[in-house]
């Protein structure tokens, strides 16, 4: 072997690794959409994979480390379809106007990347999984009172993030019947979901009015 070969094994033996980790974390991406994180195992992961489980290893741990890197991943993806979706001059529409271009933007990517709604699934994530998720978490709740103070801009910042924080609410529970339906309910769903959101919005909106007043 020659010193060049030499000097390029170590880069070639990384790249090959760096691979196989982003194999394994697009199977377990896989696999927690279809199992959900409690029934997701390393074994079935590795299947998906197409690998054994002791190459699995020699990468993860275990699941925990696994659906961190997933979330990770798609940590990105989210977070721009949050810029999208969170543009400040949004809050200057109408309530309509605003619920239907946020609900849009993130219904898209979920459908788009179906691994979200089992990574971001919701703030009872596991230790390890919620401590990765949690700056999305968070940001979320910020971006959505920076909307709500643009909108109300005489209420206190603990009223505007109690009003975040039900909105959010909202959108999670009902958010699931949306993306878990076929492609003829789902419009159903997503106008129940924004019928929702506005109602909700417009309500506090206009108690907020009543109360600066």
């Amino acid at each position: 072997m020659s010193t060049e070969d030499g000097a390029k094994a170590p880069i070639r033996r990384r790249e090959r690794g760096e691979r196989r980790m982003a194999q394994i974390v697009e199977a377990a991406a896989v696999v927690l959409v279809e199992r959900g994180y409690e029934n997701a195992n390393t074994n079935l992961i590795a299947a998906q994979a197409g690998i054994s489980p002791g190459s699995l290893y020699q990468f993860f741990r275990n699941k925990e480390e696994i659906a961190r890197a997933v979330a990770r991943n798609y940590a990105a993806i989210f977070a721009e379809a949050l810029d999208q979706a969170f543009l400040i001059e949004i809050a200057d529409l109408p309530v309509e106007a605003m619920v239907d271009r946020i609900v849009d933007t993130l219904i898209a990517v979920n459908v788009a990347h179906p691994a979200l709604r089992t990574v971001f699934r919701g703030w009872d994530a596991p230790p390890g999984l919620a401590e990765a998720i949690r700056p999305l978490q968070e940001g979320i709740i910020d971006r959505v009172t920076m909307i709500v103070a643009r909108r109300l801009p005489g209420l206190a910042e603990a009223e505007r993030r109690v009003i975040a924080t039900v909105t959010i609410e909202i959108f999670r529970g009902l958010v699931p019947l949306v993306l878990l339906s076929d492609t003829e309910r789902r419009p159903v769903f997503t106008r129940e979901l924004k019928r929702a959101l506005t109602s909700y919005i417009a309500a506090a909106e206009t108690d907020a009015a009543l109360h600066v007043r």
